[in-house]
């Protein structure tokens, strides 16, 4: 739930149609990027070219944090010298730069 712009990074063109696609991230996630969340329902914003996701942590596994947002995961690269066992199975908001759609071929 939220309002975002993203990166279309599939073969064919946009259209205006209802799609499901992946979302995806080329940013890496440090302390900085990263903070624990009030607000314990899933959603996407968009704040003075900032994107933020408000999900909440599945886990941390080889340089990857698995946030949830509603029926979906997102996995996002995060430093490889910042612990985030402590945010596992908690709410957080994480500030992105930019997010990648791609089509799944499912409409």
């Amino acid at each position: 739930v939220g309002y975002f712009e993203g990166i279309w990074c599939s073969d064919k063109s946009a259209e205006h149609r209802q799609y499901d696609f992946e979302l995806a991230s080329d940013d890496i996630i440090t302390q900085k990027s990263l903070r624990f969340s009030t607000i314990s329902v899933p959603s996407v914003s968009n704040y003075e070219d900032v994107i933020i996701l408000n999900g909440l942590v599945e886990a941390v596994e080889d340089d990857i944090l698995f946030l949830r947002l509603s029926d979906d995961v997102l996995m996002l690269n995060d430093s490889p010298d910042s612990d985030f066992a402590q945010y596992v199975g908690r709410y957080v908001q994480v500030r992105v730069s930019e997010i990648k759609l791609y089509d799944t071929g499912i409409y």
